[in-house]
């Protein structure tokens, strides 16, 4: 199956060996900034999984937000990023698993993922590693936290992850255009689908969500 490269942190490391340009799977930040801005402050301080070499992170600075903490388990692209950004204050990389991420419970406000759950699903034991990767999230997240995936799935392909009872997550599903040049063909199997979907979850607090968000 060509889609099950995607889930092989080997054929990344090739990748961004050989290339090198900045890409942006799926949706450019033009793309999803309507719906991001409503729910994530320019102060609060942001983690972004799976960046590759994505100019996501330079955009939303550009935006107005002021912190973000990049991270990709390839060293070679984390590399390459702390290069092209070491002079930019507010953009961060670390190479680091999403699935074994050492930072503080509650340490951050928002988390997005454009694209990496989606990969991990492509690889071995993908349920097992998409259970870790969320749970990991859910715990980085402060109360009222937000974590933002962008994917190529439709909700009855999704929520069964998201809405699993441990997590204490309301999710709100969203259905966005591709854009007409996308590189979504190269990893969904629906080539036909002229859409994606972003899932907002806001992990509850007392298990209610706080109406003045």
């Amino acid at each position: 199956m060509v889609s099950a490269q995607y889930g092989r942190l080997g054929y990344w490391q090739e990748r961004y060996l050989h290339k090198k340009e900045q890409f942006d799977w799926y949706q450019k930040w033009s793309g999803i900034k309507d719906i991001i801005t409503q729910y994530i402050k320019f102060n609060e301080k942001i983690l972004n999984v799976g960046c590759g070499n994505s100019k996501l992170a330079e955009d939303m600075h550009k935006e107005g937000y002021q912190y973000i903490m990049n991270i990709d388990n390839s060293p070679i692209v984390i590399d390459d990023m702390k290069s092209l950004y070491q002079d930019k204050e507010g953009i961060e990389f670390d190479c680091k698993d999403v699935m074994s991420m050492d930072f503080d419970t509650g340490s951050f406000d928002a988390v997005i993922d454009k694209g990496t759950l989606d990969s991990i699903l492509c690889g071995d034991r993908s349920n097992i590693m998409a259970k870790r990767m969320l749970t990991q999230i859910h715990r980085v997240l402060k109360p009222d936290g937000i974590y933002v995936s962008i994917s190529y799935a439709p909700p009855e392909n999704r929520n069964r992850y998201f809405k699993q009872p441990e997590f204490s997550w309301n999710v709100f599903e969203y259905q966005i255009a591709k854009p007409v040049l996308s590189a979504t063909a190269a990893m969904t199997k629906e080539e036909g689908s002229t859409s994606h979907y972003i899932y907002v979850c806001i992990k509850k607090r007392n298990n209610f969500i706080d109406e003045g968000r």
